[in-house]
């Protein structure tokens, strides 16, 4: 490929219309213009060379991160926090699971246990108990994305007793 050929691709790469763009992308809508400069394969080759391969823009790439919801207490058995903690057993490498659910409001521990491995269903059986224990309706409960933070037996408990 001349010399010519590659500063143009980059010339086109580094216009405001294409610097936030991936190579597919500009080929494509180049193309639907009627203008051919080269095959996505040879854009990306170029673009290497130049070491242009990441955001080619002066501006910081906007984050796409969302913000989850905050939740705020202001009473007791509203929002409920949990989480599950490894806790080191004498064998190297084996661990019990501690289920803890704590009140974010006077961080008093409300629900908890401890099994031999992790599973939706523990966490399940243990909300199911912990809530009938305290009379009260799930209205808003914090966790991680864990495994059986989001399992299908939690998720279902939680639909069935939202207050």
């Amino acid at each position: 490929m001349s010399p010519e050929m590659k500063k143009e691709i980059i010339e086109q790469c580094n216009t405001p219309r294409f610097r936030d763009l991936n190579p597919y992308e500009i080929v494509a809508l180049l193309l639907n213009e009627g203008s051919y400069l080269a095959s996505v394969r040879t854009f990306y080759r170029v673009l290497k060379e130049q070491d242009m391969l990441h955001h080619r823009s002066n501006l910081r790439v906007a984050s796409r991160n969302a913000k989850p919801p905050e939740r705020t207490a202001t009473g007791s058995d509203q929002v409920y926090t949990w989480d599950i903690t490894y806790m080191a057993r004498t064998v190297k490498g084996l661990f019990f699971y501690a289920y803890v659910i704590s009140d974010i409001f006077d961080k008093s521990i409300v629900g908890w246990a401890v099994h031999e491995e992790e599973s939706g269903r523990y966490s399940s059986d243990l909300f199911e108990r912990t809530l009938k224990g305290r009379k009260v309706k799930l209205k808003a409960l914090h966790a991680d994305n864990g495994g059986p933070m989001k399992g299908i037996t939690l998720m279902s408990l939680a639909q069935r007793t939202q207050g």
